[in-house]
């Protein structure tokens, strides 16, 4: 007879101990997410034995490849460590292969994978590698895959004690988010284009509106792993589940999904996009257990960058995923850093794109050291011109303030500042501490005045619809304790 576990279906063994006999024939059938021409699929077999020739044998031949870490030299461009696989090759399971999709027909479409023989079961050992360059924690990326025939919790995977001294706590889960070329090699997709998962804190996703890794991995899926030293990463039948091997994971809206959220944890996802379609996210939280430091189940190292990159910044280290303990101070700030290869003036907008727990009870502000401003991000978006090339680490700050308490006495950051806000037609000026405002003088770049306010309040509104978009205007401001105070801002 034949047993067939479709797309969407999961065999699921308890007993690593147990084993499994075939008289007759086991089908398992996966259907990859919608891509377009060129696209690469991320692939692992769930089966013994299996041929990369008959599994993969609608994919692009000559465009198969597995990871070898080992050879991995972050400064060659081109295909480091990538290296090609035969139709004859079997496919170690645990192990994770790219291949790319079908190049004819019509686009977006989905590709049919068949699976066929003996299911894996039990205790799996997956080899783990460092690359060559041992002066570098960056470049020690592994891909490995499900190695089940149903889906598996990446808690536990990651939580395992055998795991924890061999790998970090996140996964990498690819997507496609970047314009790509008409003769494409593996090199051509960026690492933007990777959602994470980070085991202590949640997931973010990797292009506008796209689905947040929970924590589930379907079966057939590859993905990246940071190796910490060499080994190998254990997989078991406890780390099986019975649900979720719908979400073969993909970059765009899917189903209906919300973040999970367990346990004392806020979180706040922060979007860097573009006026030309570039996207990246970054993720906060805040957890029991976590740290200020680095933390490996808490700490998601940003690998690597595209047109944008954005990320939070510790101890030196570029993060997608930063876990803090939980909140406790009035004020709280992390440092932002982003990249661009945009190589043409570009507006960039840092948003909110989701919050939970605490974070709502906080006024969420974003701080622009360049034109010493600092602006508000649940009123409404930031946006900035963006005109070179580069790496910015020290622009941008994320400031967290209780909107609940009142600040102490103690200098901090904010207690004598003035935020200066766009809405719209309204340039919003207004005090952080509620101190009266006694001057507005506004000026153009060559140092005109334009125009000159006595509020006598703690916040003015000034019209805004007669400027122009890209005008930048220069505010000196005076408060009742004597305070003055310039700012800068960039008319949208």
């Amino acid at each position: 007879g034949t047993l067939e576990v479709r797309h969407e279906g999961s065999l699921v063994m308890k007993n690593d101990d147990g084993s499994i006999s075939v008289n007759g024939t086991i089908n398992v059938y996966k259907t990859s997410a919608p891509f377009n021409q060129y696209d690469y699929m991320y692939w692992s077999s769930p089966m013994e034995n299996e041929t990369i020739g008959n599994a993969l044998n609608t994919s692009v031949a000559d465009r198969i490849y597995w990871f070898n870490t080992a050879a991995y030299d972050e400064t060659v461009y081109y295909n480091s460590g990538w290296e090609a696989v035969s139709g004859s090759t079997v496919m170690t399971p645990g192990m994770g292969y790219i291949a790319m999709g079908p190049i004819s027909g019509n686009f977006p479409q989905t590709q049919d994978i068949l699976f066929n023989g003996i299911p894996n079961t039990g205790i799996i050992e997956t080899p783990i590698n460092l690359s060559a360059d041992n002066s570098n924690d960056y470049d020690d990326w592994n891909l490995i895959g499900n190695p089940y025939p149903s889906a598996i919790s990446a808690d536990s995977l990651l939580n395992n004690p055998l795991n924890q001294q061999v790998v970090g706590g996140s996964i990498y889960l690819w997507t496609h988010n970047t314009a790509r070329n008409t003769n494409p090699g593996e090199f051509d997709y960026t690492s933007d284009d990777y959602a994470v998962y980070t085991y202590g804190i949640g997931g973010i996703t990797a292009v506008s509106g796209g689905e947040k890794p929970t924590g589930i991995i379907a079966s057939g899926q590859g993905f990246f792993i940071d190796g910490i030293s060499n080994g190998v990463i254990t997989f078991n039948n406890s780390m099986r589940v019975e649900t979720g091997n719908d979400q073969f994971y993909r970059g765009v809206p899917n189903k209906a999904m919300t973040a999970t959220n367990s346990g004392n944890i806020s979180r706040i996802w922060l979007n860097l996009s573009s006026d030309n379609g570039a996207y990246n996210q970054v993720l906060i939280g805040f957890s029991d257990g976590a740290t200020a430091g680095m933390d490996r189940d808490y700490d998601g190292y940003k690998f690597g960058g595209g047109w944008v990159s954005f990320y939070t910044i510790v101890d030196g280290n570029d993060l997608a995923v930063q876990g803090e303990p939980p909140l406790t101070d009035e004020i709280k700030t992390i440092q932002l850093g982003y990249d661009s290869f945009i190589d043409k003036s570009t507006t960039l907008k840092i948003g909110i794109d989701q919050i939970e727990g605490d974070l709502d009870n906080y006024d969420i502000l974003l701080k622009d050291k360049n034109l010493n401003l600092i602006h508000d991000l649940k009123v409404e978006d930031y946006n900035f011109v963006q005109n070179d090339m580069g790496i910015f680490n020290d622009r941008f700050e994320l400031i967290l303030k209780n909107s609940n308490s009142t600040l102490s006495v103690q200098e901090n950051s904010l207690k004598n500042d003035i935020l200066v806000i766009q809405n719209d037609e309204q340039i919003i000026v207004k005090t952080a501490d509620g101190t009266l405002i006694h001057a507005i003088n506004i000026y153009s770049i060559l140092g005109k005045q334009i125009a000159s306010y006595s509020p006598e309040s703690n916040e003015f509104n000034v019209n805004a619809s007669g400027f122009k978009s890209g005008e930048i205007l220069l505010l000196n401001i005076s408060t009742e304790n004597n305070l003055t105070k310039n700012k800068k801002i960039i008319i949208r």
